[in-house]
């Protein structure tokens, strides 16, 4: 993705962001880019491409200035228009790429400019949701459409259906793409821990629970309210005193701020400065619960259980959106 320079309109009209269309098409008649989705607002554009020869950067790079080229001669203009270099994150996730394209989807519906992704003229998911063989010659479907007949069991691809699978982003999971842009870790252990029983998840947890306690978290998987809420249902499904907390008991200890800490650190990709607000708690104490709550993993097989649940209920939200 990339914006205009000082936050300035980088498309101020359609014929702008036809012409930076024309030249991403041309980036994929050199057979640099696959385009998969994208959405173009005023400010900023979103991509998802993959490069089959690694020439991204060239690709990217070219298609910026050709653009900003156009874009300075029509305006009698010079100087950057775009802030930069394009921000560039790797997808390595099947579950991560479905929900990018979500997130791309929903770029003008959370702008307000219309009530469905499909209704907005300068996104993919016009055509995806529109025309089955139509759209740009640029637009690479086969894996988008390839998903929405296996989700759906269709023996071939029907526009019609489209919403049925992509565009259902929770707003919890859009911070969540938003924030693993930030992240510096790209070991995305997603698509694993979503098809996972919560047996699964515990093993990875036990994992994570052997690592120094100064390992830097990793990629964001689920969301904080999502996560808090499966801890809190996890609790009352099994004792539903004192708003499900005691079920988090170990021993004489309260495992409630424990199991937050530890899971928001591990699931969420928050460090202990992002914890220490969520929990509303020093640096140290959140440092010191989320070390407890490896401890945990590792020795109380009740905690990691009930551990375990939660995550696994959390991480249902990727994969049923619910």
């Amino acid at each position: 993705m990339n914006r205009g320079i000082a936050r300035r309109t980088l498309f101020e009209h359609g014929q702008d962001m036809e012409v930076f269309q024309e030249q991403l098409g041309a980036a994929g008649e050199r057979g640099e880019v696959e385009v998969h989705a994208y959405c173009m607002l005023s400010t900023h554009f979103h991509l998802l491409v993959r490069s089959p020869q690694g020439e991204l950067g060239r690709a990217m790079q070219r298609v910026q200035t050709e653009y900003s080229r156009w874009f300075n001669r029509g305006r009698r203009r010079d100087g950057s228009l775009v802030r930069g270099r394009y921000l560039s994150k790797p997808v390595e996730s099947i579950h991560y790429r479905h929900a990018v394209v979500d997130y791309i989807d929903r770029n003008a519906v959370a702008a307000g400019l219309v009530p469905r992704a499909c209704d907005y003229p300068h996104g993919s998911a016009r055509f995806y949701a529109r025309e089955a063989r139509g759209g740009p010659p640029w637009l690479e479907r086969s894996w988008v459409e390839e998903t929405v007949r296996e989700t759906l069991g269709l023996s071939s691809y029907d526009p019609a259906r489209y919403s049925e699978v992509f565009g259902k982003l929770p707003e919890d999971l859009a911070r969540v793409v938003e924030a693993r842009w930030g992240s510096r870790v790209f070991d995305d252990p997603l698509d694993d821990l979503v098809a996972a029983a919560p047996a699964g998840v515990k093993s990875w947890m036990e994992r994570k629970a052997r690592l120094a306690d100064r390992v830097p978290p990793g990629c964001p998987i689920v969301g904080l309210s999502t996560l808090e809420d499966a801890i809190r249902a996890i609790a009352c499904s099994e004792d539903g005193g004192e708003g499900g907390r005691r079920a988090w008991k170990v021993g004489a200890r309260d495992g409630w701020p424990v199991v937050r800490a530890g899971l928001t650190r591990e699931l969420c990709g928050a460090d202990f400065r992002r914890i220490a607000a969520h929990l509303g708690v020093s640096v140290t104490t959140a440092s010191k619960l989320a070390r407890l709550h490896g401890e945990l993993v590792l020795r109380d097989e009740d905690y990691a259980r009930r551990a375990a649940l939660a995550a696994a209920r959390a991480l249902d939200v990727w994969r049923y959106g619910v």
